[in-house]
């Protein structure tokens, strides 16, 4: 952290003298400059906070630089690849697409790059969370008494087939010691 070396110095005495000298690094003048107490090593404190904090807001600049430049990219892609559907839209109708909705979602690729892809959503089709569909079935899906009825049978079906699935599973260490059972399926039956 510190040296010592002798240097010719101009200006003492009779012009050129030699003079012993103590050169600290940058890391030992930051030391002795956090410890000491004198005036000139509270300027050195600033200076180097200052530095510090200076340092600091160079890189957060650069990270936000890099962040912008990466959503500039990604909207650019985005972008694209929407031209590309409503192009696409038009050439086959013929017309501009009135009411096409389009889902827009971002995947990676092996690279672990984001690429955006576009997907129109098909008229009457709709776009929600598991919790949304069960809240809007449970209150206000305005949808026919069939579809309804077909989504409660395709629930049911589902459920039956679980639980078949989950009755083979505790089944099985038990098939070994008893002699083949019947194949007939259970029924679930709703009230």
């Amino acid at each position: 952290m510190t040296l010592t070396v002798n240097l010719t110095v101009k200006g003492f005495g009779n012009g050129n003298s030699e003079k012993e000298v103590r050169i600290f690094s940058l890391r030992g003048a930051h030391l002795l400059a956090m410890f000491a107490r004198t005036a000139v090593a509270k300027e050195f404190r600033a200076w180097v906070l200052d530095l510090l904090e200076q340092q600091t807001d160079d890189n957060a600049q650069q990270r936000d630089v890099h962040l912008v430049e990466h959503a500039h990219q990604l909207a650019h892609a985005a972008t694209l690849q929407v031209y590309q559907a409503v192009f696409d839209a038009v050439m086959l109708e013929g017309e501009a697409p009135h009411s096409t909705r389009m889902l827009l979602s971002f995947t990676r690729s092996a690279g672990g790059a984001m690429n955006p892809y576009v997907q129109p959503v098909e008229a009457g089709a709709m776009v929600m969370t598991l919790a949304q569909l069960t809240q809007a079935v449970r209150t206000d899906l305005i949808v026919s008494d069939t579809t309804l009825a077909r989504l409660a049978a395709a629930c049911t079906q589902r459920m039956a087939t679980r639980a078949e699935l989950q009755a083979l599973r505790q089944a099985e260490p038990n098939q070994t010691a008893q002699p083949a059972q019947s194949g007939h399926q259970g029924r679930l039956q709703l009230q």
